[in-house]
């Protein structure tokens, strides 16, 4: 699940799991708000935050990588 500022919660069927912005970690959700959520063939999640980050959470790995955008 997205939220409008609070990064993005996940369930897996027992709890959530909430990754948000943590400046102090270079793998949390760079940016706050998330407009737009997709899933990739791959199963892959890819967000789109309000400053125009963009993210691909690997559900399988539990990850986040933050894409380098140019904007």
């Amino acid at each position: 699940m997205a939220t409008d500022n609070n990064g993005l919660m996940r369930y897996d069927g027992y709890e959530f799991k909430k990754y948000s912005y943590d400046p102090s970690d270079s793998t949390s959700i760079k940016g706050i708000g998330i407009i737009k959520l997709y899933e990739d063939a791959q199963k892959k999640m890819w967000l789109s935050t309000f400053d125009g980050e963009l993210i691909r959470y690997d559900p399988v790995a539990k990850n986040l990588k933050n894409i380098i955008t140019n904007h």
